[in-house]
């Protein structure tokens, strides 16, 4: 019997070889939303995926787009490269934990964080974004069905009123907060909190 535990890199490449990418654009919030985005600059992606949110993105700013998964990142550059935007991204491989404690302060005018998210990450992301800078976190809370099942990150999933905490970003002007309640096509009950808060200057 194999009793061990796969890492994040094992278990998101074999999740994209079996299942693909599920994504089918980006997400729909940061597009309802990108009207309190910056319009030019550097932005930061967390956990990019298939790069949907990054080519998204990319339309206005220049992109760092990082993930842990090499089929993701795979993925991504030949997404960026078919939207025309590959010139605008730059796609990093490794764990973001190990990443962001690397990157210089106050570099980025935009930090997205969108259906990834671990406490562990917070600190990086307010040191990385420039004064006025935007934030922008979709992420599944406590209360999901799935994920609060899981032992893999049931202990990282925040509460609906978590980010206005001041070890999180209590004291940033909040724009945008809402919980969003959806049923998925397993019929579980699923819960994402959407957040878009702007650093004080």
């Amino acid at each position: 019997m194999n009793d061990k535990v796969p890492s994040a890199r094992e278990y998101w490449n074999d999740r994209y070889k079996k299942h693909g990418n599920n994504a089918k654009g980006p997400s729909a919030f940061l597009v309802r939303t990108s009207y309190l985005l910056p319009y030019r600059g550097l932005a930061l992606d967390i956990g990019c995926g298939g790069g949907e949110n990054a080519a998204f993105l990319a339309k206005d700013l220049d992109v760092v787009a990082m993930d842990v998964s090499d089929k993701a990142i795979e993925m991504a550059s030949a997404l960026v490269a078919r939207e025309g935007v590959a010139s605008r991204v730059t796609l990093v491989l490794g764990d973001s934990r190990e990443l962001l404690v690397k990157e210089p302060d106050n570099k980025y005018e935009l930090v997205a964080s969108i259906n990834y998210f671990e406490p562990a990450i917070v600190p990086a992301m307010k040191r990385l974004l420039k004064p006025g800078g935007t934030v922008v976190i979709q992420a599944y809370t406590e209360h999901d069905e799935r994920l609060s099942q899981s032992p893999r990150t049931y202990y990282k999933l925040p509460g609906e009123t978590t980010f206005f905490q001041p070890d999180y970003f209590g004291g940033y002007w909040i724009l945008v907060h809402e919980v969003e309640d959806f049923v998925d096509e397993m019929g579980r009950q699923r819960q994402r909190v959407n957040m878009i808060a702007r650093k004080p200057f």
